[in-house]
């Protein structure tokens, strides 16, 4: 009965895009940037009727073969919103760094010079991916934070937190940062972003249906492996079904 008296004419909805892929920075180099997280858009209250909408869920971007960037996330859309697919994680470069990607939120960025910048988030939709200064790739951003910088020349940045939506459901974080050889930074504790490699642990994807980034590799050779794909976005609607 949602859009109509008996039950409710309101919805609460978020719109969740999905995850960018991390780049694969080539063997023996220092690691990848998290692919930043889908951006969603959080709405509580809004006026429905009784018809039907049209959904588009964003898929998540592909992960780099060695030496190439990975895919920004899809866009997904409803009720008149559209919320933008997270950008793709850097990669190392001598010249100077293959930049981090602006995208609903940010990737995170690789080593590339003195200093490395990550990619920016869409206010409201996201948050920026984390900068590097050593060798460790730092984390993509999520709705819930930015990604977090390398803590020390030895660790991978953590990817930003996600968001809970009415306690049930946990998205959009990002990916974490990539070691060099080992000390990969671990996945967010929830939101399907996935984990920095090192040459001891492959780099995960981001989850499917929360719009996570994925991990950024290594590039310490296998089992760094290529970089993985970003999470496939999600809609989730909520409301009154009865009196």
């Amino acid at each position: 009965a949602v859009g109509n008296p008996a039950g409710s004419t309101t919805i609460d909805y978020i719109i969740v895009a999905g995850g960018a892929g991390s780049s694969h920075p080539g063997n023996w180099t220092p690691g990848g940037g998290g692919g930043g997280a889908g951006g969603a858009i959080v709405a509580t209250g809004a006026t429905v009727s009784a018809t039907n909408y049209g959904i588009t869920v964003g898929g998540g971007g592909g992960g780099g073969s060695p030496g190439n960037p990975g895919g920004d996330g899809g866009n997904s859309s409803g009720f008149g919103q559209t919320a933008s697919g997270g950008g793709h994680g850097s990669h190392y470069n001598p010249g100077g760094g293959e930049e981090a990607n602006d995208g609903g939120s940010g990737g995170g960025a690789a080593h590339g010079g003195p200093h490395q910048y990550g990619g920016e988030g869409i206010s409201g939709q996201g948050n920026d991916g984390g900068d590097t200064e050593s060798d460790m790739g730092a984390g993509g951003g999520g709705k819930g934070g930015a990604g977090n910088p390398p803590p020390t020349s030895t660790s991978g940045g953590i990817g930003g937190s996600g968001y809970t939506f009415h306690s049930f459901a946990t998205v959009a974080s990002g990916g974490s940062g990539g070691g060099r050889y080992n000390y990969s930074a671990n996945a967010p504790s929830s939101g399907g972003g996935g984990r920095g490699g090192d040459i001891d642990r492959n780099a995960t994807a981001g989850e499917a249906n929360t719009g996570g980034g994925a991990g950024g590799p290594s590039g310490a050779n296998a089992p760094g492996g290529s970089g993985p794909g970003g999470g496939s976005g999600v809609v989730i609607v909520r409301y009154k079904y009865q009196n």
